[in-house]
This record gives C-alpha cells, sequence and structure tokens, in this order.
C-alpha cells in the first residue's frame, strides 16, 4: 500500500478555511448554494423531505461539539484530547445543512491526531447492528495506479466505451482491513459514500470498492456554442482521483473531496427510494460518456452521430424514472433525477436540436422543465429549440406557426433570465425574440 488510511481534506488549512464559512449561532453555511445539487435539495424541501427518520453515521478523526449543530447529535465513541476535529466537524456540519432533520451517529477514529483502522473498521460494525442507513467516510487509503492499473490480454478485443459503465473494471483493487466490514455494510442496505481521493495518481481505498458511491467535484461550464449551450466539465481546482461514480460542480474556494461527500451523503437520505442510487449513479455516468463523445465530434459521419446517439438512449434507459415516457402535464418535480439525470436529458436535447430532430428535443427539454422546474440550462435550451421550430415555419412560409413557436421561444426565455438574472446570453436572446415576434419576416434566428 501506497499511504496509510488519512482524511481527504486537500491541505492542512482547508478545515480551518472551511470552518470559517460557518455561522455556528445560526447554523448554516454561508457558502454559495447555486448550482443544480443546491436547486435538488430545495426541490427536496418543497417536497417536505429533510432527511427525518434517517441516520447517517460519519466516521472521521474528531468532531468539536463546541458548535450547537455537533452538540445535538449522537456521540458514538469517546473524544480525545489529541484528536483533530476541524475536518470531522466541517463534514458533520455539511450533512447537517443538507439533511438538518436526519440524526447524525458520529464516530471520532483518531488516536495521537491520526486515523486507527481499527476503529474505522469498529465503527462500520456497529453502524450495521444499529440500523444506521447511510455511512459517510471522507477517509482513504491510496494505491498508486501503476501498482492498481488492470493488465490485460493484448489479444483480447478491446471493448466498446458503451459497455464500460464501471471505471473499476480497469483496476485491480487489493483488500484493506476495512474491506470485510464496508462489504458486510453494503451487504446489508447501507448506503455507503466515500470520497474519490484528492491525488490524480492514485485510486483511493474504500472508494474504488464495488457498491460504494464514490463522489468528488468538478469545475462545469456551460458556453453557448452554434445556438446553444454546450457543457464543458474540468478538473476541480485541486488534484483528485480519476475514479469517481459521481462529481459534483465545486464551490467556490470548497477544496478536497472529503467536502463532496457529506453533500451526496446528506442528499441520500433525501431520496425517496435511497436503494437506487447505483441505477441514479450509472445513468449518471452514462450520461457523461454521451456528452464527453458529444464534445469530441468534429465533422462528424453519419455513424458517429448514430454511435452518441446511442449512448444518450443507453443513459435515459438506465434511469430510475422514466419521466420522457410519460406525458408532459404528467411529470412532477423529482429531485433525484433533477440532480442525477437532468445532463442525459438537457444534453440529448442539445444533440437532437443540432441534428435536426426538434421533436424529440423539445419533448426531452420540457420533460427537464417537469421534473427540474428551476433548471435554468433547461429553460433557456427549450426556449433556442422553439426558435429552431419557429425558423423552419418560417422557411415554410407559415407565419402563423412562426409566431405560435416564437411566442413559445419567449416564455422559456423569460424564465431562465428570471432563473439566472443578469445572464447577458438569455438577455440577449430574449431580446432577439421578443423584436423578432413583432415582425418575423424581417428576423433570422441568430448564431
Amino acid at each position: 500500500m501506497d499511504e496509510d488510511f488519512v482524511l481527504l481534506e486537500g491541505g492542512v488549512k482547508v478545515a480551518e478555511m472551511m470552518l470559517s464559512k460557518y455561522d455556528r449561532e445560526e447554523r448554516e453555511w454561508t457558502i454559495p448554494q447555486g448550482g443544480e445539487f443546491w436547486e435538488a435539495v430545495r426541490s427536496a424541501r418543497m417536497l417536505d423531505r429533510f432527511g427525518e427518520g434517517c441516520r447517517i453515521a460519519i466516521i472521521d478523526g474528531g468532531f468539536d461539539a463546541s458548535y450547537p449543530a455537533i452538540a445535538d447529535q449522537h456521540l458514538q465513541f469517546p473524544t480525545r484530547e489529541d484528536q483533530p476535529t476541524a475536518h470531522g466537524t466541517v463534514v458533520a456540519l455539511l450533512v447537517h445543512e443538507i439533511a438538518p432533520r436526519a440524526d447524525l451517529d458520529l464516530y471520532p477514529c483518531a488516536i495521537g491526531g491520526k486515523l486507527e483502522v481499527r476503529l474505522v473498521e469498529e465503527a462500520i460494525t456497529q453502524c450495521i447492528a444499529d440500523g444506521v442507513g447511510v455511512i459517510n467516510l471522507s477517509l482513504g487509503k491510496g494505491i498508486s495506479l501503476a501498482k492498481a492499473w488492470r493488465d490485460t490480454d493484448v489479444d483480447s478485443p478491446t471493448p466498446d466505451i458503451s459497455d464500460i459503465d464501471d471505471w473499476r473494471r480497469l483496476f485491480n483493487i487489493p483488500d484493506s482491513p476495512v474491506g470485510p466490514a464496508v462489504r458486510a455494510a453494503l451487504q446489508s442496505g447501507v448506503t455507503v459514500i466515500a470520497s474519490a481521493g484528492n491525488h490524480n495518481d492514485y485510486v483511493y481505498i474504500p472508494a474504488a470498492m464495488p457498491g460504494v458511491a464514490a463522489v468528488g467535484f468538478q469545475i462545469v461550464q456551460r458556453e453557448i456554442v452554434d445556438r446553444v449551450e454546450i457543457a464543458e466539465s474540468t478538473p476541480p481546482s485541486f488534484l483528485q482521483s480519476l475514479g469517481s461514480d459521481y462529481l459534483l460542480e465545486q464551490p467556490a474556494n470548497v477544496l478536497g473531496s472529503s467536502f463532496a461527500c457529506p453533500l451526496i451523503a446528506g442528499f441520500a437520505s433525501l431520496m425517496k427510494e435511497r436503494e437506487l442510487l447505483s441505477q441514479y449513479l450509472r445513468c449518471a455516468r452514462r450520461s457523461a460518456n454521451a456528452s464527453a463523445a458529444m464534445a469530441w465530434l468534429r465533422s462528424p459521419t453519419v455513424k458517429d452521430l448514430d454511435f452518441v446517439r446511442s449512448l444518450f438512449r443507453d443513459a435515459l434507459e438506465s434511469a430510475p424514472h422514466s419521466h420522457h415516457k410519460e406525458t408532459i402535464d404528467d411529470v412532477s418535480p423529482c429531485p433525484e433525477c433533477a440532480l442525477f439525470a437532468a445532463p442525459a436529458y438537457i444534453d440529448f436535447g442539445l444533440f437532437l436540436t443540432e441534428t435536426g430532430d426538434l421533436g424529440f428535443a423539445e419533448q426531452l427539454l420540457k420533460t427537464v422543465r417537469g421534473f427540474a422546474p428551476t433548471n435554468y440550462h433547461a429553460a433557456a435550451n427549450l426556449g433556442i429549440t422553439f426558435a429552431c421550430k419557429a425558423e423552419a415555419a418560417k422557411e415554410s412560409n407559415d407565419m402563423g406557426r412562426t409566431r405560435d413557436y416564437l411566442h413559445l421561444a419567449i416564455d422559456n426565455m423569460r424564465d431562465a433570465v428570471t432563473l439566472r438574472p443578469n445572464y447577458a446570453p438569455y438577455m440577449t436572446r430574449l431580446n432577439e425574440f421578443s423584436r423578432a415576434e413583432e415582425d418575423p419576416m424581417l428576423w433570422s434566428l441568430a448564431p
């Protein structure tokens, strides 16, 4: 093994920096809470989901009980004077922010300032006996890629990318002292969330163990390219392992995969069907593969387009909820799909708009607007899709339908502007469509 089990904090001073962004009296974080993750959390709260009835175990170094939100929770192991508390306190407070009504079981597992693997193992075992629903493990042991990379038979065919749903197939993951306890927890139905790790030349256990949800951060940007918003994902502002199941959009100045882990652990307690988490993660991975393939295409052939289309369809079919097969009026807010499945719908809709299948694009983007009504990307791109339909109607000299589609384009773009105020590209499009509605004959859709 390359290193001991450590807290995946992203730097010595990061946890202290994070705590400076927490108001202990108001019991709330001051970090930015924008983007799809926080919108999904707010959607869950509107459905009265706050984590009530779920027990979440946080296995970490130590915890600072001087924080009222920490003092209200259940300390399962005794504390020691030499235990580092900043990291565990940040993790617990993040979980509490997402799931304020969940019961938190706190397991301080540091001795002499270092994690004690024996205590981590004991904590996981106790979680099983106590009926814990979710375990947060913002810790891990790094294994270099050179040691973990799976040797392949040179005579065997290269697998099709569409068949690779799990990055773990690329590695030989050795067992660890906590391995038996983690497997027992998974077999008991416990949801185990672990940090992906903070070094891109390593994979980490327990995150790399089958059945564990490995999470981290990424930076996501959507830029207007050829009329539609193309998503571009880049690594976070710190080193991070390449082995992960789900990457959250990194809030400003939040460093280390340790702090992505509690966000998903808290969200898992808000899920109506937590046992479906692995399926949602598969959907998100397939969607990411499809979106990446779409971004790679330059002067694509028909075969290329068919391949990307099949990737997106696989992503949609792997989602636990088939909202795209429902009647549009029956689609209702769904926090899980808003977080994990929305990119599949939106990026497939963009792909279809670019390739001329405006009917299916409209269906998918309307569906997202149903289950994720505050997603401004869905609103804006549905507006563009209606504008494309207006342009096609104008080319057919059907001015009645042209005006109808422009009116729908304006409605959706106005929603996008409301959801994302002061964003210039949306305002520009809204002004364009509004002027076009006045005299469609003089209008052509801007590139």
